[in-house]
């Protein structure tokens, strides 16, 4: 089984473009759609919640039946070099959103070149085998209007398909939002003291390892 940390994100994107803001208890949504489905692989959305600055979506990609020969699944949704689009598996699971104003993001190609424009982020994911689940990060949250989500992967027989999140779903929901407490700045981790080991004095540790410094001694951190 594969796992990818929850910040897989693209680096120096902005705090509110790289995931759900962490002081905010979200809006949950029932986002809840079959993407596409083939004889041997189904691709669907089965939640979702809503924060102040995006929508964050939970992604479920079944397989069938294990095929030693097939490509591997979590390599195909997670894409490979996911952190870096330009690196991504040239067959991997694409996603796309269409939304109400027009405006569309994917989860290929470069990021957009403005701070404003709608982004489809990776937020990791997990599994391996027939089944693979991850998040994903649409930022802004979508206006007024229903949302298109389109789905492809050729390496897994998928063809294009188009799934319509009726507007309803997604209504209200920003206003649901609980702001626990204001955002605060992250404080940068110091490295802890040095603590030396306890060693039984003349013992085999302590031939194997060396004398270790105790606090007090000179020259200790401890």
């Amino acid at each position: 089984m594969h796992f990818v940390p929850d910040d897989s994100v693209v680096p120096a994107l902005p705090a509110w473009a790289a995931g759900p803001p962490e002081n905010e208890v979200p809006a949950p949504v029932a986002v809840h759609a079959v993407l596409a489905r083939t004889e041997d692989v189904a691709v669907a959305l089965v939640g979702g919640h809503v924060y102040s600055t995006g929508v964050e979506l939970d992604l479920a990609v079944r397989r069938r039946r294990d095929d030693p020969a097939a490509l591997d699944l979590f390599s195909l949704v997670e894409g490979h070099g996911h952190r870096h689009r330009a690196n991504a598996a040239p067959g991997r699971l694409l996603l796309g959103v269409e939304l109400a104003d027009g405006s569309v993001a994917t989860n290929a190609g470069p990021e957009p070149d403005r701070d404003d424009a709608p982004r489809l982020g990776d937020r990791g994911g997990r599994g391996g085998g027939r089944s693979v689940d991850k998040k994903l990060w649409l930022t802004p949250v979508p206006p007024d209007g229903d949302v298109v989500v389109v789905c492809a992967c050729e390496a897994l027989g998928v063809p294009e398909t188009r799934t319509v999140i009726p507007a309803a779903v997604l209504a209200g929901a920003r206003d649901r939002v609980v702001t626990l407490w204001p955002s605060e700045p992250r404080v940068e981790h110091t490295e802890p003291p040095h603590v030396p080991l306890s060693l039984p004095a003349g013992g085999w540790f302590e031939r194997v390892l060396g004398p270790q410094e105790r606090p007090g001694d000179p020259g200790s951190r401890g």
